[in-house]
């Protein structure tokens, strides 16, 4: 595994989007801070859309490039879509996660 990254997987939660998006910012404020980490990525089956919608409301991008079959799963959950963020940086110089909110 890169140590320059961390996935956050699919964030699975029985409880309303508003506490998976807040999860989803913890990582991200944990990955690019107190880890600094250039990069975090997370993926899900197409159809999840609770958990896309998390991912695109914390700011992470979708490019369907980066779509792939997910050697550990079988039958119509194999292709899985992979979001990611980068850590922001301005100026040549890395600043921290900035919420989108």
């Amino acid at each position: 595994m890169r140590r320059d990254r961390v996935s956050t997987g699919d964030l699975r939660t029985d409880r309303p989007l508003l506490y998976a998006t807040e999860g989803a910012r913890a990582v991200l404020t944990g990955a690019f801070g107190e880890l600094g980490l250039e990069e975090v990525v997370s993926f899900t089956v197409p159809e999840n859309l609770r958990s896309r919608r998390v991912m695109e409301k914390i700011g992470m991008t979708h490019d369907p490039a980066d779509d792939f079959d997910h050697p550990a799963a079988t039958g119509a959950s194999r292709r899985h879509v992979l979001y990611r963020m980068a850590r922001l940086r301005s100026s040549g110089h890395v600043s921290e996660y900035q919420d989108p909110r």
